[in-house]
C-alpha cells in the first residue's frame, strides 16, 4: 500500500542521513541542487527523505567499490535534468511520428 507522508522512524542513521539531506538542501551543489528540484515537486519532507535516500546510495557506492567522491556542480546537474528530459521528449516524438527540432525559446 503506498503511503501519502512520511512515516516516522527513530532510526539513528537515517536521522543522521536526513540531517545531511537538511544540510545539502541549502549548499550550491548537485545535492543542492537536487533537494530543491525535489522540494519544488514533492514538498520539503519527502525532498528531504529522497535526499537522505540519495546521500546513502552515494555513501553505500564509495563504500562498496572505493572510489573519491566526485561531486557535480548545480549547473552541471541541471545540465544533465535538461539532456535527459530532451532525450526523453525525443523519444516521445518519435513514438508519436513527429520529429523534435531545436531551437531558441
Amino acid at each position: 500500500m503506498l503511503r501519502r507522508s512520511t512515516l516516522k522512524t527513530r532510526n539513528r542513521a537515517g536521522q543522521a542521513l536526513r540531517l545531511a539531506a537538511q544540510a545539502a538542501g541549502r549548499s550550491q551543489s548537485g545535492l543542492g541542487a537536487f533537494y530543491r528540484r525535489m522540494r519544488a515537486r514533492l514538498g520539503p519532507q519527502s525532498a528531504m527523505v529522497a535526499t537522505a535516500h540519495q546521500i546513502a546510495r552515494i555513501v553505500s557506492h564509495l563504500l562498496k567499490h572505493r572510489t573519491p567522491c566526485r561531486d557535480l556542480s548545480p549547473e552541471e546537474y541541471t545540465q544533465r535534468i535538461r539532456a535527459r528530459e530532451v532525450a526523453a521528449m525525443r523519444k516521445k516524438a518519435a513514438r508519436l511520428g513527429l520529429t523534435l527540432v531545436e531551437g531558441e525559446a
